[in-house]
């Protein structure tokens, strides 16, 4: 294997380039090839799978990481998909508006919000896996890729919800990090939080369905903190 593959920093930009082309998929390569051959693309979810299958067989083949490549990518991945959610996908569709779809507590919100929780989960273990530098990178190229994706009008509110609650996520995870299962609630609380108020106030001028995409974020930390305490009953990490 070429020594330029064995290094750290090769392993994530790799991974990188591998979430933007996941996320990417439906968003940007769909519609340039239904211009180029109309009617060949008949679903993105097929662009989806097979540009995931083959990226991450190629990448693991050459030797990457498994955990730096699949908490990367999913971290980058995360993110289109989001917009695209909000925009095709939920219980109901308001007229120029976003789809809602129940969080619980008889709540409603727009349906990124799930995959957002998921988001916030997962830039923690990126830091976990890559150490604090690399993961201000993938902040950067995540709000980078949320300017590319969001609907024009809410590009500024996506890019400085996105950077705000990560940040915040940071701050609050890494003074808590030996206490793993703490430090991934605790910073998804207040990512969820920051993330929910910046986006309505910028994007709406009010905090319409704060309380339910509070809620909706919050079930991917609270899923990944009882399976962390779970795993640390049984001796397999230290949470």
């Amino acid at each position: 294997m070429p020594a330029w593959l064995q290094n750290e920093r090769a392993d994530f930009w790799a991974a990188v380039f591998i979430g933007v082309s996941i996320g990417s998929s439906p968003v940007i390569y769909v519609p340039i090839v239904e211009d180029v051959l109309p009617g060949v693309v008949w679903w993105p979810g097929v662009w989806l799978v097979c540009t995931c299958v083959a990226l991450i067989a190629w990448y693991l083949r050459k030797g990457g990481s498994r955990m730096t490549c699949l908490a990367v990518s999913a971290y980058l991945a995360c993110i289109p998909l989001a917009n695209w959610l909000i925009s095709n996908v939920g219980t109901t569709c308001l007229p120029n508006g976003p789809c809602l779809v129940p969080v619980g507590f008889g709540l409603l919100a727009p349906s990124g919000v799930l995959v957002i929780g998921l988001a916030l989960v997962l830039r923690d273990f990126v830091q976990c896996h890559l150490g604090r530098d690399w993961t201000v990178t993938a902040i950067l190229a995540g709000a980078a890729l949320s300017a590319i994706v969001a609907p024009a009008p809410l590009v500024l509110a996506s890019i400085a919800s996105f950077l705000l609650s990560e940040l915040a996520d940071m701050g609050v995870y890494t003074p808590l990090k030996r206490r793993l299962a703490l430090a991934v609630l605790a910073s998804g609380l207040v990512g969820a939080i920051v993330d929910s108020a910046v986006f309505q106030l910028l994007a709406v001028g009010k905090l319409a369905y704060l309380e339910g995409l509070i809620v909706g974020k919050l079930w991917a930390p609270l899923a990944a903190f009882g399976l962390l305490i779970a795993l640390r009953r049984r001796g397999e990490i230290e949470a």
